[in-house]
């Protein structure tokens, strides 16, 4: 995800850097606040759709420009061929009309080395005025035969300069086509990221309205403080949220096994258990996010299937703790839960989820209150869970409770 979660915090950001929780929550957001925020995310959803149908009508006009360049171009290589037909058509002429000069130059010297009719026809003559009258018509033919010799010429040029024309017109047509190309490709990344960042808004949109709601339900009103509306029961430690596991991946910069490439994994998985197993929560609080993933048949349709948020208070400092793969969730928006609570089942490498390899939990803590000071479970909002949650990082556990 491509900074989405700025626009919503950022003015919220420096006062998280300079202030300590506490100080902050004094004074904090109201409901009206977060629902600005939600505002504000569909506004920028908005301009990201219209830029994505002024990018698409540019993408069509540039397909209907290199259709009607391939068709010029189509065009311009025929009559080339035709031009190039009637050149060597001329020249066929050329050759025979000096064939023709030849033989009428050899009557004219009676050159009687090979017997021809223009010859003949001299000797045919009755009289001498026969003969001049005929020598005249071979000399007409003869100069005829020149002059269109020199028109067949000319026509050769005339169409050789039409030939240079139209090649040179295909060089900068097929130019043209080659920035049309690389414009479109622009635009096809361009798009493939408008895409993404719309996806990215259109999840955060539907997290940022259950959030909202989820407060409605708590009994805030638009002009009450968040922390003052919102009852979370407080607790006093974390514990793991599964009866036995073992840690697959660590919190930290790792080769992400399903994309590939390093990346930060603001998670801890455990693995070592099968689809369906409990999941606990890892302690007293109120469920603010239950997900369940709409389109279960459609492949590669989610990254994190089903999953649920919820937040907790330790002491006088929120958190909010994040399970992510279930195969089942079993919990509502809204609910309180203890750690004794099963919120859902172990899941993960379901067709739908295209963000996961096999069965396992995803499992992360951030630090604050979800829907005010961050959608998004990552740095800089999360901890490692490690830090807070007593999770051997290399040996089997088998309660939820032992200390390693």
């Amino acid at each position: 995800m491509k900074k989405i979660i700025n626009g919503i915090i950022c003015c919220f950001l420096i006062s998280l850097l300079t202030f300590n929780i506490k100080s902050y929550n004094a004074n904090g957001e109201t409901l009206k606040d977060l629902m600005d925020n939600l505002n504000a995310l569909e506004e920028k959803y908005k301009k990201i759709d219209e830029e994505k149908k002024l990018t698409e009508e540019r993408i069509s006009e540039i397909t209907s420009q290199m259709i009607d360049i391939g068709l010029r171009i189509n065009e311009i290589e025929n009559n080339v061929i035709s031009i190039q037909k009637k050149i060597n058509d001329l020249n066929e002429e050329i050759d025979k009309k000096k064939l023709q000069i030849r033989k009428l130059a050899s009557a004219l010297q009676k050159n009687n080395g090979d017997e021809n009719f223009y010859f003949e026809f001299l000797l045919d003559s009755e009289t001498l005025t026969d003969y001049i009258y005929r020598q005249k018509i071979i000399e007409q033919m003869t100069s005829y035969n020149d002059r269109m010799i020199e028109e067949y010429k000319k026509q050769i040029e005339e169409v050789k300069l039409e030939e240079n024309n139209l090649t040179e017109e295909k060089k900068k047509l097929e130019e043209e086509n080659v920035k049309l190309s690389s414009e479109e490709e622009e635009l096809g990344l361009k798009m493939n990221t408008l895409d993404e960042d719309a996806r990215d808004i259109l999840e955060e949109l539907a997290d940022a309205k259950r959030t909202v709601n989820n407060y409605k339900k708590m009994g805030c009103q638009e002009s009450d403080l968040i922390d003052n509306c919102s009852v979370i029961p407080a607790d006093t430690f974390f514990v793991r949220p599964l009866v036995h596991g073992i840690v697959t991946s660590g919190y930290g910069v790792r080769d992400n096994p399903v994309s590939g490439g390093y990346q930060f994994h603001a998670a801890v998985d455990l693995g070592g258990n099968p689809p369906g197993t409990s999941v606990y929560a890892t302690a007293s609080g109120v469920v603010v996010l239950a997900y369940t993933v709409p389109y279960p048949d459609v492949a590669n349709s989610s990254c994190g299937g089903n999953h649920v948020v919820i937040q907790h208070k330790l002491g006088n400092v929120y958190y909010a703790s994040r399970y992510m793969h279930l195969s089942k969730v079993y919990v509502t928006e809204g609910q309180e839960v203890t750690s004794n609570d099963i919120i859902g089942a172990v899941g993960g490498g379901e067709i739908y989820d295209r963000c996961s390899t096999g069965a396992h939990l995803d499992f992360s803590i951030a630090k604050g209150i979800y829907g005010r000071d961050f959608y998004l479970f990552r740095q800089p909002y999360t901890v490692n869970p490690f830090t807070l949650v007593n999770i051997p990082a290399e040996d089997y556990f088998n309660n939820r409770y032992q200390k390693y």
